[in-house]
């Protein structure tokens, strides 16, 4: 996993990562709780909320 990119905004930070959607990075996102949201792709995007 490599960062692309940071940004900060007053009460959140944007993180742009280019990977691999697999398994074991599914249940690191979920790991993170519901506070994180996956804006893309779209098979992983909500996935988080689902759980919490």
């Amino acid at each position: 996993m490599h960062v692309q990119k940071v940004t900060m905004k007053k009460d959140h930070a944007l993180v742009e990562l280019k990977v691999i959607p697999t398994y074991e990075l599914t249940q690191m996102i979920m790991g993170w709780g519901p506070e994180m949201e996956v804006i893309q792709p779209k098979g992983l995007k909500g996935r988080n909320n689902a759980i919490a």
